[in-house]
């Protein structure tokens, strides 16, 4: 993201952007054109047939929790059962005996505000990264990589401002 920010501040010119910016988007064709040749070389099946099966079976206990048999196919099971327990909601309207994360119980809207979430901040982020490098006149894979070399020779992030 840096690097490709670099490329474009980079220029002299506007056409020299636009030739910067049409050579980005040629890569990034070419990285397509890429999986496609890698994909056939070690046979691998396209991510267009993929698609997510809901379990037949019940993995709720009355009481709320994940049961035994569904824990033991799980990544890991402490750290789910420890998030089953804390988002259970036991109120007088919403008596349920599953998570509010489960499906239809809000899990949706909590998944697509976490999302808009992190866009923002990654939209955010990028926005400030382009007004930092035009305010210092310094580009974004420069100072990644001074920030770098700083880093590996043991230089502080209260130190490292003086340079």
């Amino acid at each position: 993201c840096t690097d490709s920010v670099s490329v474009i501040l980079e220029a002299d010119s506007i056409k020299e952007a636009i030739f910067n910016s049409l050579a980005l988007a040629f890569v990034m064709d070419l990285s397509q054109s890429w999986w496609k040749c890698v994909a056939h070389v070690f046979h691998l099946s396209p991510l267009e047939d993929f698609f997510f099966k809901v379990s037949p079976k019940r993995h709720w206990t009355e009481d709320g929790y994940i049961k035994e048999a569904r824990l033991k196919e799980l990544f890991c099971p402490t750290f789910m059962q420890c998030i089953a327990r804390s988002t259970h909601i036991r109120s007088g309207c919403c008596d349920s005996p599953r998570t509010f994360l489960s499906r239809g119980a809000g899990a949706r809207r909590v998944e697509s505000f976490l999302s808009l979430l992190v866009m923002y901040w990654i939209c955010k982020r990028q926005l400030l990264v382009v007004l930092f490098a035009i305010n210092t006149n310094v580009l974004p894979a420069a100072r990644d990589l001074c920030t770098e070399f700083m880093w590996h020779k043991g230089i502080g992030v209260q130190r490292m401002w003086e340079y």
